[in-house]
């Protein structure tokens, strides 16, 4: 197994413990393939993320570049990175819930 896949694998591992979030990843190669497409994609709450996985140490493509700008573009929240560790912290800041404030009362 790839550095590469190892990574993806554990973020999917991680995703699979979330209720109520669709993913899917995209398999190079395959019949609806695209060049430069990221290497996943899910849905959470209503939001859209598109999520491209490097080795460790790995460095984006031109058209993983140009793929990740047109995303953007078009409202889509996108993460690039080569550690499950960092992208877990990532969906947990971007994910967390609002903690109230308590109300003291005298």
């Amino acid at each position: 197994m790839t550095p590469e896949k190892h990574v993806q694998n554990k973020i999917i591992d991680f995703l699979k413990t979330i209720p109520c979030l669709v993913y899917e990843r995209r398999q190079a190669g395959g019949f609806n393939y695209k060049a430069g497409l990221p290497d996943l994609w899910f849905i959470y709450r209503g939001v859209h993320v598109e999520v491209e996985v490097k080795a460790p140490g790995g460095e984006p493509n031109s058209l993983q570049i140009k793929q990740e700008a047109r995303f953007e573009l078009a409202g889509a929240n996108y993460w690039r990175g080569d550690s499950a560790a960092d992208f877990t912290k990532w969906f947990e800041s971007v994910f967390a819930l609002p903690k109230f404030a308590e109300s003291s009362r005298t």
